[in-house]
């Protein structure tokens, strides 16, 4: 029946997939419930919000956290939450492409959210339902979906699993939070015309502006990640480190790369596997060369160990011309590029 429907291009019927939302539901909270992270400090909140506030406070914390339903009250309102955002098949889908277990792809979506402050962002959104069209608040809410996925996968590929998550949130909040503020004038390149068009094409009323440029930052969070940690890593500002991460980024495209990859990808899953892996290998590369630039002196090229005349770096610009010509560009022509950083990146 499935495969006679997807040769008819018919999707499932909504009570099609509330079922599979139910069942993703069911088997997420199961996972969460045989594990330690209902009583991670950070999932506190899930268990307070669940009663009025003024329950709370006359009962008071210590005695409302002896609730004998404490646990499945924050496993079940963890999995509401994660799930009416992120869709059935986000755990799966991340499970399969990372090895992760569920509950691991849990904690790290935990931390993503928290780092983005999702739940006041949904409120913000929210707020704005009666006087923009539901088209606009969906795309912003589809934007924020898509944003934690992007954390979340940041979080599972670099940070230690056995740090407390509560560490890891509170390790990165006070920095991001400064990042982020300076981001319209730290940003660079392709990626600041990306930042701009964002905000021209979200921005539904001119008084909306300002927490549009907000929430279109959170589309480059993976990128103050990375900087924070490139910056705590060389003992750094993370404001210069972050003019040498841009600086790195235009000058291997890397940001048209990126996209092209993601343009050339299929619905086969191999396909996909090799696009996330190419993505993947062009983050470590940009790392290592940022790493080697802020450690570096004098002028950025030099510090990396190669000018504008350097033949290693003439090289990529001729290969990345040959890939662009292509039509269509091709992930085999891709792959070849990337190597070509990698070569630079593993220079003497």
């Amino acid at each position: 029946v499935l495969s006679s429907r997807k040769e008819a291009h018919q999707s499932l019927t909504r009570p099609e997939l509330c079922v599979l939302l139910s069942y993703a539901k069911l088997r997420l909270k199961s996972a969460l419930l045989a594990s330690e992270l209902p009583d991670d400090p950070s999932a506190a909140d899930y268990f307070y919000r669940y009663f009025p506030a003024e329950a709370v406070e006359l009962v008071g914390r210590e005695r409302a956290d002896n609730h004998r339903l404490r646990r499945e009250i924050v496993a079940c309102q963890m999995t509401n939450d994660l799930v009416d955002l992120m869709g059935s098949t986000f755990v799966d889908r991340l499970a399969r492409e990372t090895g992760r277990e569920e509950v691991e792809i849990a904690r790290a979506w935990l931390v993503a959210a928290r780092l983005t402050r999702h739940d006041s962002v949904l409120d913000e959104i929210r707020s704005r339902e009666e006087s923009v069209s539901t088209a606009v608040t969906y795309r912003w809410t589809m934007g924020l979906a898509r944003v934690l996925e992007q954390t979340t996968r940041w979080v599972l590929n670099n940070t230690d699993p056995a740090e407390s998550t509560a560490a890891l949130i509170e390790g990165s909040r006070l920095g991001l939070e400064a990042l982020r503020e300076k981001f319209h004038d730290i940003v660079a390149g392709e990626d600041r015309d990306n930042f701009l068009s964002r905000v021209r094409s979200g921005t539904p009323r001119p008084e909306d502006e300002p927490f549009v440029q907000r929430l279109m930052a959170l589309h480059f969070l993976d990128h103050l990640l990375e900087i924070l940690h490139l910056a705590r890593t060389t003992g750094t500002d993370p404001v210069k480190a972050a003019m040498v991460y841009y600086w790195v980024t235009e000058e291997l495209r890397i940001p048209w790369l990126i996209r092209t990859i993601e343009s050339r990808t299929e619905q086969d899953r191999w396909q996909q596997r090799w696009a996330l892996g190419l993505v993947q290998d062009l983050g470590a590369i940009r790392r290592n060369l940022t790493e080697s630039a802020i450690e570096g002196e004098g002028e950025l090229a030099d510090a990396l160990g190669f000018g504008s005349e350097d033949a290693r770096l003439s090289r990529f610009h001729e290969v990345l011309a040959e890939v662009e010509a292509e039509e269509p560009v091709s992930l085999a022509g891709i792959s070849v590029a990337i190597q070509e950083i990698r070569h630079l990146a593993l220079r003497g």
